[in-house]
């Protein structure tokens, strides 16, 4: 990878039976392909027919984003490198499950970044 590209974010992921997703409100209701696994150190890119992966470029965001959630210790912020995508928008699960591209915003919050790649560094 071009380390020229590679910038700095954080990554809201969720915990499983120790194990890191993708920021989702529960596991079990999301297409598979919209579900990333993390591990700490890895570049992980998004699955076939879905991506990028959304970061947020600062940790003040993440935990804003966060905080509605705060009372449920399964979601934890890790800062990361991440490589920027040229696509502006997210998939989105209709209510058949099946997956599209959403609008330019999505309702992402600010400070949403999207990527190509993204390699957890350490929870902050």
């Amino acid at each position: 990878m071009d380390e020229r590209t590679v910038r700095r974010g954080y990554k809201i992921v969720c915990i499983s039976k120790r194990k890191l997703f993708s920021f989702c409100m529960t596991l079990s209701s999301h297409h598979p392909n919209m579900v990333a696994r993390y591990r700490v150190r890895e570049w992980i890119k998004p699955k076939n027919g879905c991506g990028p992966l959304a970061v947020f470029t600062s940790e003040r965001a993440a935990r804003y984003f966060l905080e509605p959630f705060s009372k449920k210790m399964w979601y934890q912020i890790y800062e990361c490198r991440f490589i920027p995508s040229g696509i502006g928008q997210l998939y989105y699960q209709d209510d058949e499950g099946h997956c599209h591209l959403g609008g330019t915003y999505n309702g992402c919050p600010a400070q949403t970044h999207f990527a190509n790649a993204v390699k957890l560094i350490k929870r902050v």
